[in-house]
């Protein structure tokens, strides 16, 4: 039953949004119609040769839809999603892709501090369902690392947060600092300092005249974050405040890239410009 906002006390509200996500959230078949739907408005054989399932079943599924306003049925009988329809589907979409991210690499969420994820954009985690996890091995000890080293090395342009200092900063960071590839680097400020001591102040100038650009964080956000040419590569303390290079989640895809520059603009507006 629909419950007018202006009318009904905020616990009868809370029960009718529960039950009308219940409904689409709940049902297999509800779930998959409000997807489908999502794309586009259908005829009930599109739903039926789509769903492979009975007429009677889809019916059945779209009256119960339609009666909490998410689908309609137009004159030519086409069912397309309502406005409160098309809401819930990107809901629906939303929560299945972040609980498919955390889901699919649990151990990794569960056992590493998130704090340095902002809230904003830790409920958009599912931008990194097609990520990768690059793990340490007993072969390879340091493979994490290494495939952190490789993707950098590969690229022209590289955005980093940093709450720590890479165990060679000369390697890791030298052909950015003397060549044609372009670095923005956000960091601690004893990161900064170790960097700035092993490469020389002479060559930071350098490299900053050249258009590379250096900010000085206050606090520490407790990660490595890098948004290199076609990849972002995330490496996170445990929680026992243990820096963790044996595990670095990466994900190639424009959704996860995308999420990462916004990341990175968070810190750089936390962030203080460092000049020489």
């Amino acid at each position: 039953m629909y419950v007018d906002p202006e009318m009904a006390p905020l616990t009868e509200i809370s029960e009718d949004i529960y039950e009308r996500l219940r409904l689409a959230a709940c049902s297999e078949q509800r779930r998959a119609l409000i997807l489908s739907l999502n794309e586009g408005e259908k005829s009930l054989s599109d739903l039926r040769d789509e769903m492979q399932l009975d007429s009677a079943t889809i019916i059945h599924a779209l009256r119960a839809l339609e009666r909490d306003n998410f689908v309609r049925e137009d004159a030519n009988r086409y069912y397309f999603l309502t406005v409160i329809g098309k809401t819930v589907a990107r809901k629906v979409i939303d929560f299945y892709e972040t609980t498919g991210t955390l889901l699919k690499y649990e151990t990794f969420w569960l056992e590493h501090d998130l704090s340095g994820i902002p809230d904003y954009l830790f409920d958009r985690i599912g931008a990194l369902r097609d990520s990768t996890l690059v793990v340490d091995t007993e072969l390879d000890p340091f493979k994490a690392y290494h495939s952190f080293v490789v993707y950098l090395e590969k690229s022209s342009t590289l955005e980093l947060i940093a709450s720590v200092s890479a165990p060679d900063p000369l390697s890791l960071f030298g052909e950015f600092v003397v060549g044609h590839k372009h670095i923005e680097l956000v960091a601690t400020e004893p990161v900064l300092d170790y960097a700035i001591e092993e490469l020389g102040q002479a060559r930071v100038k350098e490299a900053l005249r050249a258009g590379h650009k250096l900010y000085a964080l206050r606090h520490d956000p407790k990660l490595v974050f890098a948004v290199a040419d076609h990849v972002i590569i995330l490496i996170l303390f445990r929680l026992d405040g243990r820096f963790d290079y044996s595990a670095a989640l990466t994900s190639e895809s424009p959704e996860a890239i995308a999420w990462g520059h916004e990341m990175f603009r968070h810190y750089v507006e936390l962030s203080e410009s460092v000049t020489l």
